[in-house]
């Protein structure tokens, strides 16, 4: 395991192109991008349900979704641990990528935000 810290670019791409698997812990991420961009290098991802980034992963199929750190732990080593299983959710992380429309991901968070100032609008209005 190599935690890298931040990577961009060029070093990011071959960080993903190297790896076997896509660990993200954080349950705070709010878009979950990254999630998307692993998947496009065929990497199966391990994530947590709480954040964004399980909306990204279809569990079981392009990766895991994980409650509390023993199960996250404890699910990167299973993958690690079976290659087929691996492989299928890579060819499967890989497919679900190239499905992905960022436009209409922004704009439904756009339409979020919208929804979410009409609300506010309309309560001191009221």
């Amino acid at each position: 395991v190599i935690r890298t810290g931040v990577l961009h670019g060029e070093e990011l791409a071959t960080v993903f192109a190297s790896a076997d698997v896509f660990a993200f812990a954080s349950e705070t991420e709010t878009f979950g991008n990254v999630v998307v961009e692993a998947a496009a290098s065929g990497l199966p991802a391990v994530v947590a349900a709480v954040g964004a980034a399980h909306e990204h992963v279809i569990a079981g199929d392009t990766g895991v979704v994980t409650q509390g750190s023993e199960a996250f732990a404890r699910e990167v080593l299973a993958l690690f641990s079976d290659p087929e299983r691996r492989a299928r959710m890579s060819v499967a992380a890989r497919k679900h990528a190239l499905s992905y429309d960022l436009d209409a991901a922004v704009a439904a968070t756009w339409d979020i935000y919208h929804a979410a100032a009409a609300a506010t609008r309309a309560r001191v209005a009221s």
